[in-house]
């Protein structure tokens, strides 16, 4: 890909221009159909493949994408549903509800974890907006040993080795062993604190109740995703905190017009870890300024799938796929998952739409979650929408 194909025109993140025409419309054609998971309103789902056949889908009920005023907007706390399919997503259960709010407070943004003995561990927030600051407390744990039907009283781990309030928001696919052990990666969000964004792994030995050990991982990042390869290595897919950075250290140069004082330079980057998480080579750029989050999937034929918001027009869902564990990405063969987001953005909100989350069907076909608003004038319309999708073939 050439450099002016990386460079965005207009006026930014606020004008969303967006890339060139020929970046934006040169996508694949592939057979896709789109199936309803959960809300209104909910939000920022993850979606996995059991050992049981069943697909397992956990998002925030009561999540508006008007983030701003959500608390205010919504008609209850935030929590998070669990919903299962019995026919690849096509149709989906009742939901139910692992941590009711009244139990620890407003939850939401569930970690679904799957031990060696087909149990399920969700880790979670909580979360409050009732004071001036964002406050999260946790990571908050539940048990399910009927593939999400149940799930037990919570239990907190204890960061206060970490962090002086003691609370974690556990990020996205943490990794399980063999042996049962975990290790729970986690960041600290509190916006009365520094925001540092560092990112920690915690080990447990004990089904997550304490941690072993715990280690820092990389600061300025956050919204990470983990996989373990059969060779044991660990590849990690960082959203990196672009405003925090050092300008001279930016993959894409400083660009005021994109300077919201937020995410606007946020990028994916890719690293990997020999030795289980210590320590970890320097990240690699994967994805341009605002094309976060991201989450990796290793595919039963062995490539790396990248599915990844893009919050720059066209706005929606992308995915990219490797063939080499992560280390190169086919960038000019993107696939478009879903592009409504545009449809609903204005400059008060611009994020109506993404957190993309894929599992892979036994049949082999995706199926991709994500969030949207449906109505551009009601931002608690926002929706959890999966397309189901078949792969391009290797080579």
């Amino acid at each position: 890909m050439t450099e002016g194909k990386r460079r965005f025109q207009g006026e930014g993140i606020w004008g969303m221009t967006g890339l060139d025409a020929d970046q934006i419309y040169t996508f694949r054609s592939q057979p896709a159909r789109r199936v309803h998971i959960g809300g209104p309103p909910g939000g920022k789902p993850e979606i996995h493949a059991m050992r049981n056949g069943e697909l397992l889908a956990v998002y925030g009920r009561n999540y508006s994408a008007d983030t701003s005023k959500s608390s205010a907007m919504v008609p209850g706390p935030l929590y998070n549903e669990v919903r299962w399919s019995t026919d690849g997503g096509e149709t989906w259960s009742e939901p139910v509800v692992p941590i009711p709010p009244e139990v620890i407070g407003p939850n939401y943004e569930g970690r679904i974890l799957q031990l060696p003995d087909g149990r399920l561990l969700m880790a979670t927030i909580g979360r409050d907006h009732s004071g001036p600051h964002l406050v999260s407390a946790g990571p908050y744990l539940t048990e399910s040993a009927d593939f999400g039907r149940t799930w037990s009283a919570p239990w907190k781990l204890d960061c206060s080795g970490v962090w002086t309030d003691g609370q974690g928001w556990p990020t996205r696919q943490s990794i399980v062993y063999p042996d049962g052990s975990i290790v729970l990666f986690a960041s600290n969000y509190n916006l009365h604190q520094p925001r540092r964004f560092e990112t920690w792994a915690f080990r447990s030995t004990d089904g997550g109740r304490t941690a072993a050990e715990y280690w820092l991982v990389r600061k300025n990042a956050h919204d990470q995703s983990f996989v373990r390869l059969p060779s044991g290595k660990i590849v990690a897919l960082l959203r990196l905190f672009g405003l925090q950075m050092a300008r001279e250290e930016l993959p894409y140069g400083y660009h005021p017009e994109w300077d919201d004082g937020n995410e606007g330079h946020d990028y994916l980057a890719i690293t990997e870890s020999l030795d289980d998480g210590h320590t970890w080579t320097t990240p690699r750029p994967v994805t341009y300024y605002m094309e976060v989050p991201g989450h990796l999937l290793v595919l039963q034929d062995g490539r790396l799938l990248l599915t990844y918001g893009v919050r720059h027009y066209p706005m929606g869902a992308q995915a990219l796929l490797s063939e080499d564990e992560g280390k190169t990405w086919d960038v000019e063969n993107r696939l478009m998952l879903c592009w409504f987001g545009a449809l609903c953005w204005n400059a008060a909100h611009p994020y109506p739409n993404g957190h993309p989350f894929s599992a892979q069907r036994p049949d082999g076909r995706i199926i991709t979650a994500y969030y949207r608003t449906a109505d551009p004038e009601d931002y608690l319309s926002t929706i959890v929408e999966g397309v189901i999708w078949d792969l391009p073939p290797q080579g």
